[in-house]
């Protein structure tokens, strides 16, 4: 046992000694605490723009997005109603005012040497 507890500071000061070499490699001396802060903010930015894209790809009720995102590929557009249609338009122009395209009558096409 004596054998053990003689060793035992030798492997504590190599931990330590690895502890702080990879800590001097991970942030260098030369990161003040500006850098630190920056990095902070832009790993919750991150995550904040992966919670909302998460919530927005999986929601039917989309808030930030007018189609479910998708990094690659063809969105995922969802079908307008025409009730849909009508409220959006009715909300630029009162119902009485907006134009409306009606199909012209069909004229016999050999009337025009009659």
């Amino acid at each position: 046992h004596q054998a053990a507890f003689a060793a035992a500071p030798a492997i504590m000061m190599a931990m330590r000694q690895a502890w702080t070499k990879t800590m001097k490699t991970l942030f260098p001396e030369r990161w003040g605490r500006t850098e630190l802060n920056r990095l902070s903010w832009a790993v919750a930015l991150v995550t904040l723009a992966k919670w909302t894209w998460d919530d927005e790809a999986a929601s039917q009720t989309r808030k930030w997005f007018q189609e479910a995102p998708t990094l690659l590929g063809t969105p995922q557009a969802r079908t307008l109603e025409a009730a849909e249609m009508e409220q959006w338009n009715s909300a630029y122009v009162p119902k009485e005012q907006q134009l409306v395209w009606k199909q012209p009558e069909k004229k016999d096409p050999e009337a025009w040497y009659k």
